[in-house]
């Protein structure tokens, strides 16, 4: 039976002894399970651990391009504005404002709470004729059926 050991060490030994393992040689932190693989060139610390946790001083170089950017949270916030022109497809009502109450004038939006929306309005133009209404009604004497 053959029995395969890897080197292995608590962590911190292994970090202090801080050796360059063979290309593809596995190494076993006795201590918390984690494992990393050498590549021959690379010293211990400085390799990435074999797992799905990413720590940002796994991962060579990364550290030195965060530094000197600026942190999270630490921005000041900043007036941004735009004018209608500079969005593109709001249609003619975007620039028309809406009444504050009662109904809308010929520069404002109809909002649901203008009356001329009403179903029980009464038309005062007779210009309600037999053809726009729908087929199946009828209009017999000034009454619809």
């Amino acid at each position: 039976m053959v029995v395969w050991k890897q080197r292995r060490g608590t962590a911190a030994a292994l970090a202090s002894a801080n050796e360059i393992p063979a290309d593809g040689q596995i190494v076993f932190e006795t201590d918390t399970n984690r494992l990393k693989i050498g590549t021959g060139v690379t010293t211990y610390t400085l390799l990435p651990y074999l797992d799905n946790e990413i720590y940002i001083a796994d991962v060579i170089g990364l550290q030195t391009s965060l530094n000197g950017k600026q942190a999270a949270g630490s921005y000041s916030a900043t007036v941004h504005t735009h004018v209608l022109a500079d969005v593109t497809g709001l249609g003619t009502a975007a620039a028309k404002n809406y009444p504050a109450s009662g109904n809308a004038t010929g520069v404002e939006v109809v909002i649901a709470t203008d009356s001329r929306l009403s179903d029980q309005r009464t038309p005062l133009d007779s210009s309600v004729v037999a053809a726009k209404l729908a087929p199946a009604l009828k209009i017999d004497g000034g009454v619809v059926t």
